[in-house]
């Protein structure tokens, strides 16, 4: 009987395993308070990526941005028993560049800051590329 209503009720008899949380850090303060209030919560990710977009010759962040991952949130993770995932163009190589980033600057595609104007390794504003 107690089959019948589970199934009335669109209950599974065999209940599926649950989805792992993943949460994409960026390395920023929006992703970084996603982070903060989901442990709060008492509903932390299972795993949280960062995927560092660089080389250490040329890195895709600021240097307070991989301390802040270093020294903040990999033990932030560790406390709370999540898995923290940092990928990099060593664990997962980039075809035809060093990086993600030397990819993308090589082909003119640099993501902007702004509405249409970034700045090149020498901090000149550039005008981002259309198309």
């Amino acid at each position: 009987m107690a089959s019948i209503v589970q199934l009335e009720l669109g209950m599974s008899l065999f209940p599926r395993p649950r989805r792992p949380r993943v949460l994409s850090l960026g390395g920023g303060l929006d992703s970084f308070a996603v982070l903060v209030r989901a442990i709060q919560l008492g509903q932390p990710p299972d795993v949280v990526v960062f995927v560092d977009v660089g080389h250490p010759e040329d890195p895709g962040e600021w240097a307070g941005t991989y301390q802040h991952l270093r020294e903040v949130v990999a033990p932030l993770c560790a406390r709370h028993g999540i898995e923290f995932v940092w990928i990099d163009s060593t664990r997962y190589p980039v075809r035809d560049a060093r990086s993600l980033f030397a990819w993308l600057w090589a082909r003119g595609q640099i993501p902007v800051a702004g509405p249409d104007l970034h700045r090149d390794r020498q901090g000149r504003a550039v005008r981002a590329l259309d198309g």
